[in-house]
């Protein structure tokens, strides 16, 4: 080919030339030019809605004279269909097309389609296509709503303009997809969709197209509009009255930032890509060149502007939706009328006149105040979400600083009912931010880890949820000391407000104190008594100590449990504080919680409960709690049937260990009756679960290692450890308890699972080591997140040292640090697990061989082996 040939020269004389092999490097040549010069105009910014329009008009060129080469004398007719009917086609989007042939094709016809349709994914092109006759579509179409959609967005490409009236001709058949039975469809389709994220706007990793407001969402809108109204764009909803100027424009722009993403995406993966990985989040705000002082503050800069798309996506797609329904079900709706102001119509709340958002701003509060009336409201009418929405502009500060609208808002907050929904429908239409005006700064704030699923404003909606859910008897069963607790509290409204405000200056850390403060100042401007403003206030200022106490500490401490009591001081706030914690740890994420951390946050409340119960008797120390514990443990091992000689050696091996200062009376009788006549090496796993984890109990002779080998063990199997414990015993033995969760956060249910990993444990146990490091394979998620590696010493006492460790939480990790203390003489005593999103924070008990703490030599010592081996995994 000549050099200054252009590509579209360049393949007519490939066709003509009648050689396949120069036809498809000509074609493969004016895709590849073509697709060139699409990313160059988009780095030099051009619209996206103008490329994937000329990508489209590109490859309709391509196919033309593709499709007269292979198929000369063809009467079938070539339509594009899904986004390429729409002419909405990235980068490297899948074509969708159909062949219309007026019947079925004959043998040599098939043939050719076959060498056209090969021929096209030899181009590297993804090629989706079906060859039907007119009632072959009806047929299929009738059957499937998707199909019936590709039809209804179908655009001829090349052939007789009598496949498009057969194409058409379809919908006005009466069986054939009836408006209602479309809308219904596919609005029932959009629901499915959501539910595989449950319902929630935002993901860690959404995808552009199919997440709640993504794409798929305004085509929902351009699907049902087009079927309606025959409208060949969303802006003809502009004639129709449906949407406003200023909505579409809204829309628009949201539709456009979703598209720029996922061209991005298409441009800098060099594949098809829809989905905003981590990895991928990390690339566009830097190709996009967002703002931002870190690379963190870049990628959340990025997640904010697309979930604040998404968001107004689903807003628009609400009322738009509502409005067709209405159109189509209830066209003569009868209003049921509420007060002077409100109505009812088909559950939904109405305005009765149109100015009086405007007029009286306190009326657009009542209408949230009302749902709190009527549970059998359903939501807002489309014209009264218009209504909120054009007077939000009109709204200054005066709107929360008027002393009428702090009273209807407090009277909300103090309703039995429905305030969780109220609040929610506040958010979703812009007007919680207008009387909160911090709320504004959250809204759509991304965090980039993988602890937080949700932005800061997502998340404290979920947190009100379980807020509700805890008063609500329905759900009692899901955490019923929850529910027993919140049913006691006198004050519910300050649960409420301190779940509002618990992260509402994220951002402006530390936002505990900058949030107790704004707390505290927006308390005392709406006149609530001062006893309410200061327990809210200090909810808010310790919203995680609990959580961390529970997690980080050992709480069978009773010194633990007394300082914790200290910073609690009063039974009525670890009651709110409790609550608060749960519901808080319950809105992260839906793979946080699991019945390991619900046991030990029960076990932290009834604890600190008992040590604030003046009138009751708790052990001083840890001495006191162990000589307890040995007492009650005897009565019990006394009624089952259990003298004092048949575990005396056992327990005389394990006195000068904290094993009975750790445990309950009734765990140190069932671990004594497992151990007293056990043969080494001994391994059992328990059944049922102990403190909501399966329990591992080790028992055999010590060695070197044996702890690093089993932990190994444990992580091959993809046991996550959330807690650990080593007892070395006097006559040389060593005690192992484990507590382990699956993969998805559960005990191991099957008895084969149980027993493989007892068989695979009783062989390292009786397998001499064999030093070697195991070095799984990093998780693709993990490897976009940069956690410095932090380590910390305490001497907690003249025998032992605490080590915390904050680092990524790598596979292998609690192998690695265990080799990494034995080869450096160091004993480890107990390691507390915890995990925070794609953060470990564990810590280490540990001390030297002769049971001494650590220098502060063998400190520095230990930390500069630790980081290195931590360093190169």
């Amino acid at each position: 080919m000549n050099a200054a040939m252009t590509p579209r020269a360049g393949l007519m004389t490939a066709l003509d030339s009648g050689d396949e092999n120069t036809l498809r490097a000509a074609a493969r040549t004016y895709l590849k030019q073509a697709r060139e010069k699409q990313f160059h105009l988009f780095d030099e910014g051009a619209p996206v809605s103008q490329l994937i329009r000329d990508h489209s008009d590109m490859l309709d060129w391509l196919l033309q004279q593709l499709w007269k080469h292979f198929l000369p004398e063809t009467t079938s007719s070539l339509l594009a269909v899904g986004g390429y009917g729409r002419q909405e086609l990235h980068p490297y989007s899948d074509i969708d097309l159909l062949i219309l042939c007026k019947q079925t094709p004959a043998a040599t016809e098939q043939e050719q389609l076959s060498a056209f349709l090969t021929f096209l994914w030899d181009l590297g092109l993804d090629v989706g296509s079906a060859v039907r006759t007119p009632e072959q579509c009806y047929e299929e179409g009738r059957q499937d709503v998707t199909i019936a959609t590709n039809l209804l967005e179908a655009r001829l490409i090349t052939g007789e303009a009598s496949a498009m009236q057969a194409i058409d001709s379809l919908w006005s058949r009466p069986d054939f997809w009836p408006i209602n039975a479309f809308f219904n469809a596919k609005v029932a389709e959009q629901e499915q969709r959501r539910k595989k994220v449950e319902g929630t706007l935002y993901q860690l990793e959404p995808n552009i197209k199919e997440c709640p407001g993504g794409l798929r969402d305004i085509q929902t809108i351009y699907w049902i509009a087009k079927r309606i109204l025959h409208s060949q764009s969303l802006y003809e909803l502009i004639r129709h009255h449906l949407i406003t100027p200023e909505e579409f424009a809204r829309l628009d722009a949201a539709g456009r930032t979703l598209h720029r993403l996922r061209f991005a995406l298409h441009r800098y993966r060099g594949r098809r890509e829809d989905r905003l990985l981590f990895d991928n989040q990390m690339l566009l705000a830097e190709k996009l060149h967002i703002e931002g002082k870190t690379e963190n503050a870049r990628i959340e800069r990025l997640m904010q502007g697309f979930y604040r798309s998404t968001r107004t996506v689903m807003n628009l797609n609400e009322i738009l939706l509502t409005d067709f329904k209405e159109r189509i079900f209830s066209p003569n709706h009868q209003p049921r009328s509420l007060n002077a102001r409100f109505q009812v119509v088909d559950d939904l709340l109405d305005i009765k006149q149109d100015e009086a958002f405007e007029q009286n701003p306190a009326t657009i509060l009542e209408a949230f105040l009302l749902f709190t009336y009527h549970p059998e409201l359903k939501g807002l009418r489309a014209r009264t979400i218009r209504l909120i929405q054009q007077a939000l502009p009109f709204l200054d500060e005066s709107f929360h600083q008027d002393e009428v609208h702090k009273t209807l808002f407090t009277a909300l907050l103090h309703q039995p009912h429905g305030v969780f929904h109220a609040l929610k429908y506040m958010h979703k239409y812009g007007v919680l931010e207008k009387y909160i005006p911090q709320f504004q700064k959250i809204t759509g704030r991304m965090q980039f880890n993988m602890f937080h699923a949700y932005p800061v404003d997502e998340h404290t909606l979920l947190v009100l949820r379980h807020i509700r859910r805890f008063f609500v008897n329905a759900y009692e069963w899901e955490l019923p000391t929850a529910h027993q607790i919140a049913q006691q509290l006198c004050r519910p409204y300050c649960l409420y407000l301190a779940g509002l405000f618990h992260d509402i200056t994220k951002g402006d850390e530390p936002h505990s104190e900058t949030g107790a403060m704004f707390a505290q100042q927006w308390c005392k401007a709406h006149n609530l008594p001062k006893r309410d403003t200061a327990l809210i206030s200090w909810l808010v200022r310790n919203h995680l100590i609990f959580s961390d106490t529970a997690q980080k500490q050992d709480i069978t401490d009773p010194e633990v449990i007394r300082r914790f009591a200290q910073q609690v001081e009063t039974r009525e706030r670890l009651d709110y504080l409790y609550l608060l914690t749960l519901a808080d740890v319950l809105s992260t994420s839906p793979d946080v919680w699991n019945d390991w951390k619900n046991a030990l946050f029960l076990e932290l409340y009834n604890e600190t409960a008992r040590a604030l119960d003046t009138h009751l008797e708790t052990p001083r120390n840890q001495a006191a709690k162990a000589l307890q514990a040995q007492e009650n443990a005897k009565t019990r091992l006394k009624k089952m049937g259990y003298a004092s000689s048949d575990y005396a050696a056992l327990w005389r091996n394990l006195i000068k260990t904290d094993f009975f200062a750790r445990y309950q009376p009734d765990h140190i009788a069932r671990l004594t009756q497992l151990l007293a006549r056990a043969d080494k090496p001994f391994v059992h796993l328990s059944e049922p679960p102990v403190r909501g984890a399966t329990e591992i109990v080790i028992y055999t002779q010590d060695r070197d290692f044996l702890f690093m080998q089993v932990t190994e063990q444990l992580e091959k199997a993809q046991l996550s450890i959330m807690d650990a414990h080593t007892y070395a015993l006097e006559d040389d033995s060593l005690l192992m308890l484990f507590y382990v969760l699956d993969n998805d956060g559960h005990p191991l249910q099957d008895d084969r699972h149980r027993a493989k990993i007892r068989d695979t444990l009783l062989d390292t146990l009786s397998t001499p080591y064999k030093p070697s490091r195991f070095t799984p394979r990093l998780d693709r998620k993990l490897r976009c997140f940069n956690v410095p590696t932090q380590i910390e010493f305490e001497t907690l006492n003249d025998h032992q040292t605490a080590l915390r460790l904050s680092t990524l939480d790598v596979p292998g990790l609690l192998a690695c640090v265990a080799q990494t203390l034995v080869e450096n003489d160091v004993r480890l005593h107990e390691a507390k697990i915890a995990t925070v999103g794609e953060k470990a924070e564990d810590t280490f008990i540990i001390s030297t061989r002769t049971d001494k703490a650590l220098s502060e030599e063998q400190q520095h010592q230990l930390q500069t082996v630790l980081l290195e081996q931590i360093s190169c995994r």
